[in-house]
């Protein structure tokens, strides 16, 4: 907390509309971040929005003020069909534009702010652009920027998406490059970043940042029934990250059918937002696949599990379906790629796999012994609550703003 003698300390958060959503990683991880910004003084909300986000004070105990700032870089509805095509042609060909600042932001930002205003906090490097505040310009505040995962990375997904290999090689040669410069020239623009992941550590050399790790958003239940009650398997994931997609995909090919074939009683559900159910279509032999989709809640989906598979080979940060299987004292089976992130203790705890084989052995090693299913998951949720928990996490960006401010001489 400040001294009640320091001068006022007030903030701005501001964020794309789709950082809003609390069934998601990336909703949850604005919860987190709102929580601690609040520890220091008041806040306010800035949406970054083609439309004014209906409900959106709901998810902001507590707030100073909730602005909406109309913009077309933030499209309210999803796009399909060509509209899709045609806008993911121009971000892939137009990079410079899509992440020029957009005067009408700026001047409203800078409207907004006063000087009681201490720092300005963004989600994501998109929002950071498109504001268009720099670092040292008269009458801004610092500019904390949370860069979760990085651009390139989730422009490279989406472009494996949507090109044939000759032209996936060249993009990777020609546009990702370019990105990567603009990327970078956008950080340099703020006073301090934040990073999900040590790893990631490399793409911030030479500024100032903290490592802020994904981690659970909500309560858990005292009375969780353990693990060894159920017989099912959980996927979580938002159908259009791909790396979701392409991990569910994986396990239902090279995994399931082993594993199902062992387990006849179990049941693989597959659960987040989006179109999970069109996986069906491509999988009409498997038996014991629930293609469950968006759910209201997801904490009783990790409740219902026996365990929780992570089967994801790429993308940036933290994945938070890891942590928070931990959480509900759920046992877990991830491949490397999934426990980055998250230092040394975790990744020794959980049962890595890094083929098919060792993701079908270590499935079948929970699903057939209760006691193991029991204690392994005792031990990861006391293990998320040690060095995983909300609480700490938000007390650790609180003393990493506390120090750059002080760090930078600013008061």
């Amino acid at each position: 907390m400040t001294d009640p003698e320091s001068p006022p300390f007030r903030s701005l958060l501001v964020l794309p509309g789709h950082a809003l959503n609390p069934r998601t990683g990336g909703g949850q991880r604005t919860g987190v971040f709102f929580n601690a910004l609040k520890q220091l003084g008041p806040t306010e909300i800035v949406i970054l929005r083609e439309t004014p986000a209906n409900g959106a004070e709901e998810f902001f105990p507590g707030h100073a003020g909730v602005h909406h700032i109309c913009t077309p870089r933030f499209p309210s509805r999803q796009r399909g069909g060509l509209a899709l095509l045609r806008a993911n042609l121009e971000r892939f060909t137009l990079i410079r534009r899509e992440y020029a600042p957009d005067p009408e932001v700026t001047r409203q930002i800078h409207a907004l702010l006063t000087p009681e205003h201490r720092l300005v906090a963004y989600r994501y490097i998109i929002a950071h652009a498109v504001a268009g505040l720099e670092d040292g310009q008269p009458a801004t505040p610092p500019l904390f920027v949370d860069i979760d995962d990085r651009d390139e990375q989730k422009y490279q997904s989406a472009a494996r998406r949507m090109f044939p290999a000759p032209i996936f090689w060249l993009f990777g040669k020609l546009v990702i490059p370019r990105l990567r410069q603009v990327v970078d020239a956008c950080i340099r623009r703020a006073s301090f970043v934040w990073i999900a992941a040590e790893e990631d550590r490399a793409g911030v050399a030479g500024l100032p940042h903290g490592v802020v790790p994904n981690v659970p958003f909500f309560d858990i239940p005292d009375d969780t029934p353990a693990p060894s009650t159920s017989q099912e398997l959980l996927f979580v994931g938002t159908f259009l990250h791909r790396p979701n997609q392409d991990g569910a995909r994986w396990f239902l090919r090279n995994c399931w059918p082993e594993l199902h074939a062992r387990h006849p009683q179990a049941v693989l559900r597959i659960v987040g937002l989006g179109n999970w159910g069109s996986l069906a279509a491509e999988f009409p032999d498997l038996g014991g696949v629930d293609y469950v989709g968006t759910v209201d809640e997801i904490g009783p989906e990790y409740a219902r599990s026996r365990l929780v598979i992570s089967p994801l080979f790429e993308g940036g940060g933290s994945k938070i379906k890891v942590i928070e299987a931990c959480a509900f004292g759920r046992p877990v089976v991830a491949s490397p790629h999934s426990l980055r992130g998250f230092g040394d203790s975790l990744p020794a705890a959980i049962p890595g796999a890094r083929d098919a084989a060792e993701f079908i052995a270590a499935c079948d090693a929970i699903l057939s012994d209760p006691e193991q299913a029991d204690t392994l998951g005792q031990s990861l949720r006391a293990l998320q609550q040690r060095e995983f928990s909300r609480q700490g996490v938000e007390q650790r960006i609180v003393d990493q703003i506390q120090d750059a401010l002080a760090g930078s001489g600013r008061p």
